[in-house]
């Protein structure tokens, strides 16, 4: 148990291993929506897979977003480094808000779809391309994210503190 406990990450080392479920999460919901779109037989299915996913990975950013400030406070701060260490954690809140907004909008077009078929039908396919449109525009903000967190790392040298 003794060494059990001995890997788990000090303050601040939480980030890195949280932060990439998100990551790889949300492009792999990206395949279910459109499979969704295309595969009729199959849409129930992939729209309520697609739903799953994008819940696990809004939980998932907003846990990386609250250990990302927990690491911001055991990293040093250089004139350096700031300005893009402030655009990161800016940029992934957003990202975080826009991709619960997401789900949440994503969970309202399957119940209503769910629960009136008949009238939502004609325009599943119309309201889910546009749903995808936000949704890669919001996942190329993620990309932005993560470069900034690739350049904190890689440029920079901020990482977190392991044992």
């Amino acid at each position: 148990m003794n060494q059990l406990l001995s890997t788990i990450p000090p303050d601040g080392g939480w980030h890195p291993l949280i932060i990439h479920f998100p990551v790889a999460l949300f492009p792999v919901t990206t395949l279910f929506l459109i499979g969704s779109i295309v595969w009729k037989r199959q849409r129930w299915v992939l729209m309520w897979v697609a739903l799953a996913l994008m819940a696990m990975g809004a939980l998932g950013s907003y846990v990386a977003v609250v250990t990302g400030e927990d690491a911001k406070e055991h990293v040093v701060v250089t004139k350096e480094n700031s300005d893009t260490l402030t655009q990161h954690q800016e940029a992934a809140e957003n990202v975080w808000l826009m991709f619960t907004v997401l789900t949440a909008i994503y969970a309202s077009m399957a119940w209503s779809i769910y629960r009136y078929p008949d009238q939502t039908k004609k325009y599943f396919v119309l309201a889910s391309v546009v749903f995808l449109l936000c949704y890669l525009f919001v996942l190329s903000q993620l990309i932005l994210v993560g470069h900034l967190g690739g350049t904190l790392v890689h440029k920079y040298g901020v990482y977190a503190m392991m044992r």
